[in-house]
């Protein structure tokens, strides 16, 4: 009977933090497409503005200022086709919704265990088909989806709760320890927008590099 609830205990947790680490995902892809988002929507609009300068202020033809100019529409143009065909393959916000959307599946189905173990504790009512039921439920629920969530989802949600009793060592200690919790929570925070982040810099090198020059 012990080994019984002791099961149902962990796939309690599993299911607690499974669902953490999907919503995690959700939202990290969510993040993504809104960088995604934003970057074409402004190296669009940055592409137009660089094209007409030349003809605004009148520059000479090979100078240095116009081949910066020309190398950064190049460039704009190069990574607005780039993002659209990254994002236009990874649908970031359709694998957010799926994700999100089977994170509260599990959601309920972990307040629904928890339920049924608080309600039969103290009448010691556990028995075998229960445990089946509520296993094959959980992977029902966890084959409907056909994505996963990264490692760093995972990881964001052990450092959330990294103090909490079903993670600690056996020592009672957190396994996770600050200083790592800070690198993970900084690789979370540029896990996939890194990408962006490089063509961002890159821009504004160029950007730099026409002030310079004029």
């Amino acid at each position: 009977m012990e080994n019984l609830e002791h099961f149902l205990q962990r796939l309690k947790t599993t299911a607690w933090r499974t669902s953490c680490a999907r919503f995690n995902a959700a939202r990290r892809l969510k993040r993504r497409d809104g960088f995604a988002t934003f970057s074409i929507a402004f190296f669009s609009a940055l592409s137009v503005g660089v094209s007409i300068i030349p003809r605004i202020y009148a520059l000479p033809t090979g100078s240095m200022v116009e081949n910066h100019i020309s190398t950064l529409s190049i460039f704009i143009g190069i990574f607005v086709i780039i993002i659209s065909l990254i994002e236009w393959a990874a649908n970031s916000q359709g694998a957010g919704e799926k994700l999100y959307e089977n994170a509260k599946k599990l959601n309920a189905f972990s307040r629904k265990l928890d339920q049924f173990i608080a309600t039969n504790t103290s009448n010691i009512q556990f028995n075998k088909d229960d445990v089946t039921f509520f296993r094959e439920e959980y992977e029902s629920i966890i084959a409907s989806c056909p994505l996963n969530h990264l490692p760093i989802d995972d990881l964001l949600f052990l450092v959330a709760h990294r103090k909490s009793e079903e993670f600690l060592s056996h020592d009672k200690k957190p396994r996770i320890g600050l200083i790592k919790s800070w690198y993970i929570l900084l690789k979370g925070l540029l896990a996939d927008t890194w990408f962006y982040a490089i063509l961002w810099l890159t821009v504004s090198v160029i950007l730099l590099m026409i002030f310079t020059a004029h």
